[in-house]
């Protein structure tokens, strides 16, 4: 493996743990019955899911259109790949804000507001089309002029 490729696949590993910390402590706030567990549960597939977003991040760098292969990496995060002891779901949810906005596009929901299609698609019962298709509804193409800070979006979000 090339070094270039050794240290993306680096900085997306750190980014997903950056976006499982996120997603930690947006239940900070939770009586400490209702709060969620850390810790990793399986670095393989942390290895595997760095290696797909990396994947994404290529498409994105080409001007491709990414959103088949997000609903893909939604799906396999959400419903195969578990690397957190918890809060895979909303770290998934998470990654895919930062993605889309990367790509100029905002999406409008927020985790607990769309809870149910998420909880879905971690049980298996949505398909690859059906994401996507819920993807690309709920993104909103931003303006070159707007300026959204990601981290008010992710504080929302989640």
């Amino acid at each position: 493996m090339a070094s270039d490729q050794k240290e993306l696949l680096q900085k997306i590993r750190h980014i997903f743990l950056m976006a499982h910390d996120m997603a930690i402590n947006a239940t900070s706030h939770l009586p400490e019955n209702q709060k969620v567990a850390t810790g990793r549960i399986n670095e393989g597939n942390l290895d595997f899911a760095a290696w797909e977003m990396a994947e994404i991040v290529k498409q994105l760098q080409e001007g491709k259109d990414i959103f088949p292969k997000l609903a893909d990496f939604f799906l396999k995060m959400a419903y195969n790949y578990h690397i957190f002891v918890d809060a895979n779901k909303r770290t998934t949810y998470t990654l895919i804000k930062i993605i889309l906005y990367a790509d100029k596009f905002h999406l409008k929901t927020n985790y607990a507001k769309d809870y149910h299609f998420i909880v879905e698609v971690a049980a298996g019962l949505k398909t690859r089309e059906e994401i996507e298709a819920w993807l690309r509804q709920k993104s909103e193409q931003l303006r070159e002029d707007v300026n959204i800070s990601i981290e008010d979006e992710l504080k929302e979000a989640i």
